[in-house]
């Protein structure tokens, strides 16, 4: 008689069949390239010192930032500390991460 194998159910919870649900006691200020709280707190941290969007600024506009980026990225050499930090709000970090990927692929 042979054993019949057991399917594992998976590990992290996903919501359709793309994005991982965030999981309980993560809070709402887990972002989804969470690197951990001491990074979520450096994160909130900065956010509360420069809480508008540089870019958006720099064109004479306001808007509340939502994202930490490195000025220059980590993969082109760029330091992960409080000098390489920039405010940016969604649409302008989604644009400045496309123009990247393009340069990345080259």
């Amino acid at each position: 008689m042979k054993a019949k194998l057991q399917t594992l159910k998976p590990q992290v919870p996903m919501q359709g069949d793309r994005l991982p649900v965030m999981r309980p006691g993560y809070g709402f200020d887990a972002t989804p390239r969470d690197r951990g709280r001491p990074w979520r707190r450096k994160r909130a941290a900065w956010l509360a010192e420069h809480p508008l969007c540089c870019a958006c600024e720099a064109k004479g506009r306001v808007a509340v930032a939502v994202i930490v980026d490195h000025v220059v990225p980590l993969w082109r050499g760029g330091a992960d500390d409080a000098s390489n930090y920039q405010s940016l709000c969604g649409p302008d970090h989604a644009a400045k991460s496309a123009r990247e990927a393009v340069e990345r692929a080259k």
